[in-house]
């Protein structure tokens, strides 16, 4: 097994003790070896990440925002996984913002569908009790079925 020991010696220097160059595995190539995650720094990059939620927001599929960020021409690349998770990250950061999300998100639905309506009750202390919505494609359904 490859192993790499180092130790301090007395004239203040590092000086490599032991050196196993032998591998108990298959070594990846260089252009495999970018796919490794701690070869991989994309998914921490600031304008990485900004872009990952600029897409997201704008309802692109994790797949599609990885392939959206490795198109850049960047050397590191991206993974579904990695995508996946910061946005499971960043929502959980979120938490106690969801209805505040959700009612920015139908005013926003609103502005743009003249049929699309939404309510939200809340209790006394102003914690969300329910939430109903409808879209004119569920207005449509319950005229033609008497059901959504």
């Amino acid at each position: 097994m490859a192993s790499l020991n180092v130790g301090w010696k007395n004239h203040g220097k590092w000086v490599v003790t032991v050196f196993e160059e032998e591998h108990c595995h298959t070594l990846d190539t260089p252009r495999r070896a970018k796919r490794h995650r701690s070869h991989n720094v994309a998914h921490r990059n600031p304008v990485a990440k900004d872009l990952m939620d600029q897409l997201h927001t704008c309802g692109i599929r994790p797949s599609a925002i990885a392939k959206a960020i490795n198109a850049t021409g960047n050397d590191t690349a991206i993974t579904t996984d990695q995508v996946v998770q910061h946005l499971r990250k960043h929502r959980l950061n979120n938490v106690g913002q969801e209805a505040f999300l959700v009612a920015s998100h139908f005013q926003r639905q609103m502005s743009l569908d003249p049929n699309f309506y939404f309510a939200m009750e809340c209790d006394s202390d102003g914690t969300l009790r329910s939430m109903f919505w409808a879209d004119a494609r569920s207005r449509e359904a319950y005229f033609n079925f008497s059901d959504v």
